[in-house]
């Protein structure tokens, strides 16, 4: 049984790494900001990275809040 696999091209592996390098600072920045135990605020629009973020800081036993257009903020 032949398994179809979706090809990589270049411009796919140069945003892979991409992914890899901007996540490996936000480990390194987040892992300070934890041993400090300062609070951090950090920015994005876009929503696949809030949920990116979510998970990492989950996982990272890290206290978050987020704030996204389907925030009820009365």
């Amino acid at each position: 049984k032949s398994h179809q696999h979706a090809k990589l091209t270049n411009r796919d592996f140069k945003n892979l790494s991409q992914l890899h390098r901007n996540l490996f600072f936000v480990h390194k920045f987040l892992s300070k900001c934890k041993e400090k135990r300062t609070k951090t605020l950090i920015f994005t629009q876009f929503l696949e990275m809030i949920r990116l973020l979510r998970e990492y800081c989950s996982n990272q036993q890290i206290l978050f809040e987020t704030l996204d257009g389907g925030v009820n903020y009365e």
